[in-house]
């Protein structure tokens, strides 16, 4: 009864929603377009967060929360009667909606399906599409935290330079350019033997966010570059964040998008996200119940994923 009371008296991880374009997919749709934010709260004290790495370290409010905003687009049936209360939440897969063109408009109108998609990856740069702004975590001493991050390309044409970033996503920090543990190696294919380029050869190039070669990097090479970053991200509430934007939908009356029952779709990494997100337990809210009552994990392979560790990309 206590365990009850105490669910039931926890704060919503979902603080606000704020909505601040609406109208029409397109004329004569039958979906209604919704895009705005979604402002979350996250105790690093509950069980239900206990997974979320370096969580206990992000700086919290005045509240004891760990406040993060996430990119919000929605599609819903215009006619409420239409509606059948399921949501179809695709995770974004780098800040990208593919579950239209997947589908087809008519297939998800004719079901009545509410199509949601929330931010939850914190290196989409911004104005890439739908991203996630979480804190950086340091030592309790305000001093930086560094460690070693892995960045490879498979180069099919010479190349000036290799962006850290996968695809001009935002990569972490360099701590400091001359490190010695900052090493680049190629090799010619995955089972040959890895060649450490000396460091004379290569560098950063000034913004921190790519390498560069005098004469370019080789096609046909693989290149591998591990170096000392700082200031990791709290990857791992993009999890959360996935969770309690379903769990909101379907327990809160003033969501403007209500649900009775759930489905999440990822395809290629974002079907490995849903693999990692229920082997770490995320798929159960606070009042225990189930987020999603279902899953539709497409062209993913049979792995997870760096969705949840420290300097995880």
């Amino acid at each position: 009864m206590l365990l009850a009371l105490l669910l039931l008296l926890a704060p919503q991880a979902v603080e606000r929603v704020e909505i601040t374009s609406r109208g029409l997919l397109h004329e004569g749709s039958a979906f209604e377009r919704l895009e705005g934010s979604l402002y979350f709260a996250f105790d690093p004290r509950a069980a239900e967060n206990a997974a979320v790495g370096d969580l206990a370290l992000a700086p919290r409010a005045a509240d004891g929360r760990v406040h993060c905003r996430a990119d919000l687009y929605v599609l819903q049936p215009v006619d409420p009667a239409t509606r059948s209360g399921t949501v179809l939440l695709e995770v974004s897969n780098r800040g990208g909606r593919a579950a239209v063109n997947y589908f087809g408009e008519e297939f998800l109108a004719a079901r009545g399906l509410t199509v949601v998609w929330v931010g939850w990856q914190a290196d989409v740069p911004q104005g890439g599409g739908l991203r996630l702004d979480v804190p950086t975590v340091r030592n309790a001493d305000g001093s930086a935290i560094t460690g070693l991050v892995r960045c490879d390309w498979t180069v099919d044409e010479t190349a000036a330079t290799l962006g850290l970033g996968h695809r001009g996503h935002i990569p972490y920090a360099i701590a400091n350019a001359a490190d010695p543990l900052n090493r680049l190696t190629l090799r010619s294919g995955r089972l040959e033997p890895r060649q450490e380029m000396p460091r004379t050869e290569w560098s950063f190039t000034g913004d921190g966010r790519s390498i560069t070669r005098a004469g370019g990097f080789d096609a046909g090479r693989i290149y591998e570059l591990v170096y000392r970053a700082e200031d990791p991200l709290v990857i791992g509430l993009g999890l959360a964040v996935v969770r309690e934007t379903m769990h909101w939908i379907k327990t809160d009356e003033k969501c403007p998008f209500p649900g009775q029952r759930g489905v999440a779709l990822g395809i290629s990494q974002t079907g490995r996200f849903l693999r990692h997100f229920l082997w770490q337990g995320f798929n159960r809210a606070a009042d225990g119940s189930a987020a999603f009552d279902g899953m539709l994990i497409h062209t993913a392979g049979a792995g997870r994923g760096s969705f949840n560790h420290r300097f995880a990309q």
